[in-house]
């Protein structure tokens, strides 16, 4: 969302394929566990002009499946893309395709 934010989108519309994790981020379902981090998103969320929260299958979803599964360097806790990685770019336009 900071990403977002910081490349001056203001529109924006995040997938996941975590149905628990998308009504979190809803407010439809709440879990004590997470309260701090579902704030977090809140806030951010506050900042854009409109954004929606919406599950996806997995099988919609190939792009994140794959990235979720990359190796994330040693010395970094994420690992942030300015372009599309040359090993999604087929799963990319499959998901394009198949919505």
């Amino acid at each position: 969302m900071m990403n977002c934010w910081s490349k001056g989108y203001r529109h924006v519309i995040f997938e996941g394929d975590n149905i628990n994790v998308m009504k979190l981020a809803n407010g439809e379902t709440t879990n004590i566990d997470v309260t701090n981090w579902i704030r977090d998103i809140w806030r951010w969320a506050a900042k854009f002009e409109e954004i929606k929260f919406c599950w996806t299958n997995r099988n919609s979803n190939l792009c994140a499946d794959i990235l979720a599964k990359q190796v994330i360097p040693s010395f970094s806790s994420f690992h942030y893309y300015s372009y599309v990685p040359e090993f999604i770019r087929d799963a990319m336009s499959n998901d394009y395709f198949d919505h």
